[in-house]
């Protein structure tokens, strides 16, 4: 990857990543760099999303004519060629004939006077091995960026980002209550910064914002309620997670992607964490009750090497936010029970699978089951599935 210095030409750049707030973010903060050191410039934007191959040929021949024709007005152009979603993966990047028109518009740009140009493009992903990735990680200075999701110590990133917007609005936090906002709003920049919005609207002419606040006026997202019904049944709290239960069985009458599976699988995502702490302690790796800082204290001394890569088994490459709670939680259980509980969890994916069942039905009463469920002593044999 070769990166443009500022009095070569072309100035080219390209910024790429599935969050779209933070992609957005960067090619503004490019932009004004460049206006501010070109004001004689023109700023162009032409867009880059296309639904068909029609419209591929469309979006190639509208920047060609940008990056073509001279300003009439100004000494030269500042281009953005913005979300172009042809560069990755998808039917329409994928087809020959978009291939043949990336390939002859690099062609087109190997041959331009970038005299008076500068071009940013921006895109939610992109495949190198392609003529065009292979020309822009020779020709351009790249920035990625990944969804919070993907980034480790997204936590801390996700904190930082609430602090300062907070603070931009002339409101003040504290920490254990930022921690709160991002838990309830997940990790999207772009929530982030909408319930930051919201909250500081929310508290008026009040300078501190608390945790009343934010129960008042943020509003879990997906991603939190989904943590809500897990966090619920960790902490036998049966009213609540049935309650929670019941929002997500409703939710999956409309939206596809979510199923009874799916939160099994997050059950034992978090009883297998819980497991791993009851074992971390046992081992005296880890103290029992640490608070918050002493435990992400405590997990940075842990070695990378105790652990598998396998990040569903590797609490150092999980958020702390998340694993904290695991361990938390995992005082309400023994050893012994959490283990009884993966074996209940996997005996329901067996009988949702392979019996003809209400699959809201068995895992309801395998929930019950979890909360209510007396242990069974080691070697004893069990009064049946769930």
């Amino acid at each position: 990857m070769s990166s443009v210095s500022p009095q070569s030409t072309p100035i080219l750049q390209f910024v790429v990543g599935d969050d779209d707030f933070e992609v957005t973010n960067r090619c503004r903060q490019i932009l004004a760099g460049w206006q501010k050191d070109n004001p004689t410039h023109e700023p162009e934007i032409v867009d880059g999303q296309a639904k068909n191959e029609r419209e591929v040929a469309e979006r190639v021949a509208a920047l060609r004519n940008a990056l073509e024709n001279p300003s009439l007005f100004t000494s030269g152009k500042l281009i953005w060629f913005r979300q172009c979603d042809f560069l990755g993966e998808g039917t329409t990047a994928q087809s020959r004939q978009t291939s043949l028109m990336l390939d002859r518009l690099v062609e087109s740009l190997e041959r331009l006077d970038w005299q008076q140009n500068h071009l940013l493009i921006s895109a939610p992903g992109i495949k190198w091995n392609r003529k065009i990735g292979r020309w822009l990680k020779l020709k351009s200075e790249i920035t990625e960026c990944p969804s919070l999701a993907k980034v480790r110590n997204a936590d801390r990133i996700a904190l930082s980002l609430v602090r300062e917007q907070i603070k931009s609005r002339g409101k003040t936090v504290k920490a254990d209550v930022a921690e709160q906002l991002v838990r309830t709003a997940g990790l999207d920049r772009r929530v982030l910064v909408s319930e930051c919005e919201k909250v500081v609207l929310y508290v008026g002419d009040r300078k501190e914002i608390t945790g009343a606040d934010l129960e008042a006026s943020v509003y879990p997202t997906r991603q939190a309620k989904a943590f809500a019904l897990v966090n619920a049944v960790s902490e036998r709290n049966l009213p609540l997670a049935l309650d929670r239960l019941e929002d997500e069985l409703w939710t999956m009458r409309t939206e596809k992607q979510t199923s009874e599976l799916g939160v099994i699988y997050s059950l034992i995502t978090k009883f297998r964490n819980m497991l791993l702490f009851k074992e971390l302690q046992t081992r005296q790796l880890l103290r029992a009750n640490l608070t918050y800082p002493s435990f992400k204290s405590q997990l940075a001394n842990l070695k990378p090497e105790q652990f598998p890569a396998d990040r569903r088994f590797n609490p150092l490459a999980q958020s702390p936010f998340f694993v904290f709670q695991a361990y938390t939680h995992s005082r309400n259980y023994s050893k012994n029970r959490l283990i009884q509980i993966l074996e209940l969890l996997l005996a329901t994916i067996r009988k949702m699978i392979t019996v003809s069942v209400d699959p809201p039905s068995v895992l309801r009463e395998c929930i019950i089951g979890i909360v209510q469920g007396e242990e069974i002593a080691p070697g004893s044999s069990p009064s049946g599935e769930p």
